[in-house]
């Protein structure tokens, strides 16, 4: 364990989007500083193979399947995880999806299915989570993590779809920052 402030140490965090990529990493190194990781992720199978290596390594890990489309199910994921802890020190709304390809060839189910899980899915962690984060006078949304998606090549943007939604969730954790 590292010495000095105690942060993470003996903490409670929710990972959305958990399982593998920034999510896996973040999870595993949250682990390693001695928090409590609820790996929570539409991939179950993947996010018990994230929790089993953080357990392999003397972490303590939970898995919990959610799609954070879905408010409920995110709602149910937090309330559980109070109930059996006591407490949710953060949750980091990570998960998120991006279409590659040229922009204009997006058909309008890959736009809202990228801003269902990466804007909207933010939203629903942040209603889930920041009531309960009041009320016992601690807590973090955490940063919002995903990776910046939009890029410009040639004359075509590519991965705007992405970059869009995931600025509302930027700003969205930015407005809820402690100051």
């Amino acid at each position: 364990m590292q010495q000095g402030l105690r942060i993470f140490e003996r903490a409670v965090a929710i990972v959305t989007g958990g399982a593998s990529g920034i999510g896996g990493a973040l999870s595993g190194e949250l682990a390693r500083r001695g928090a409590t990781v609820v790996v929570a992720d539409l991939q179950a199978g993947l996010a018990e193979k994230t929790c089993a290596a953080i357990r392999a390594q003397g972490g303590r890990a939970e898995t919990q399947a959610l799609d954070v489309r879905d408010p409920a199910a995110v709602e149910n994921c937090v309330q559980g995880v109070l109930k059996r802890h006591g407490r949710l020190d953060y949750l980091f709304n990570n998960a998120g999806i991006g279409v590659g390809g040229d922009t204009h060839l997006h058909a309008r189910e890959d736009w809202e299915r990228i801003v269902d899980i990466n804007l909207m899915g933010v939203i629903h962690g942040v209603q889930a989570a920041y009531p309960s984060l009041r009320a016992q006078g601690f807590g973090d949304l955490g940063a919002h993590l995903r990776r910046r998606h939009g890029e410009r090549t040639g004359d075509e943007p590519r991965g705007v779809a992405g970059s869009v939604s995931g600025t509302g969730g930027d700003r969205l954790h930015q407005l809820f920052e402690p100051e």
